[in-house]
């Protein structure tokens, strides 16, 4: 997704958010993870996490029920204070028993996520 300053004063951007679905028998068509990556993807930008790839293992719950808007937030507010305290990692994993310390909820619908430069 291409991110264009509205005043032109700061260069565009490029975000992507890319999944990985863990439970290959969920339906994909769904729009769940869609709605999952659209969010995260605006919730970043907001916080102004740009030119980063996400990637993620989604479980069974993330793609029947979809995440809450609460829990997006909280994963993006971990993500873009990671990738502020350390810019230039060209990657890095946040584990499943990490997502447990930064929102308990998030390991209902999450695994694990991965962050590239």
């Amino acid at each position: 997704m291409l991110f264009v300053s509205g005043t032109k004063q700061l260069r565009e951007r490029m975000v992507q958010v890319v999944t990985i679905q863990h439970d290959y028998q969920i339906r994909a068509d769904n729009q769940n993870l869609m709605r999952f990556v659209r969010d995260l993807t605006a919730a970043l930008s907001a916080r102004g996490v740009l030119n980063l790839v996400v990637g993620f293992t989604a479980l069974s719950a993330a793609s029947k029920t979809g995440v809450p808007r609460d829990q997006v937030e909280s994963l993006a507010d971990h993500l873009a204070a990671a990738h502020q305290s350390q810019p230039h990692q060209a990657m890095r994993e946040i584990s499943f028993m990490e997502l447990l310390t930064v929102a308990p909820e998030l390991s209902a619908y999450l695994s694990n996520v991965v962050l590239c430069c």
